[in-house]
């Protein structure tokens, strides 16, 4: 359990490094152990942590897309009947917003289903993926200035 306090200062202190509890159980999601933000009462990040968040994000949003990759190709390959490669320029363009690529014909309603699906999911994903990568930049903005209380 976590004692509650009426301070908010004892709580942010170790923010990071806290533990969060489900129905007793003391589970610590691995993205405060690696990549903790500081606290806007903690100085900010010395540049080489910085410059780590950045890589770190850009690798997580990485395997994101890469995820996200293989969704679309086996969905092509299986569904749309489509060979791998163009089953994987298929999803690329669609991963990069270019939208599908004409005069590829999809040989049933199934695969047009899947195809206007991953084309919607990419989209969410793509957002994300930019929130994901410019995360640390805008923490560290934000927490230059940020002004103090007195």
């Amino acid at each position: 359990d976590i004692p509650y306090s009426k301070h908010a200062s004892h709580f942010f202190a170790d923010f990071p490094h806290r533990t969060f509890g489900l129905l007793g159980l003391a589970v610590q999601p691995v993205y405060y152990q690696r990549m903790p933000f500081e606290h806007h009462r903690q100085p900010v990040a010395p540049h080489h942590v910085f410059v780590w968040r950045i890589l770190a994000h850009f690798g997580i949003a990485m395997a994101i897309l890469g995820v996200t990759l293989a969704i679309g190709v086996l969905g092509y390959t299986r569904i749309g009947h489509l060979s791998w490669p163009d089953a994987v320029v298929e999803s690329a363009m669609l991963m990069g917003g270019m939208g599908p690529v004409y005069g590829q014909e999809l040989p049933n309603t199934a695969a047009k289903l899947f195809s206007a699906g991953y084309a919607l999911f990419c989209g969410l994903v793509l957002i994300a993926l930019f929130g994901i990568i410019l995360a640390p930049v805008f923490h560290r903005i934000v927490h230059r200035l940020h002004f103090s209380e007195k």
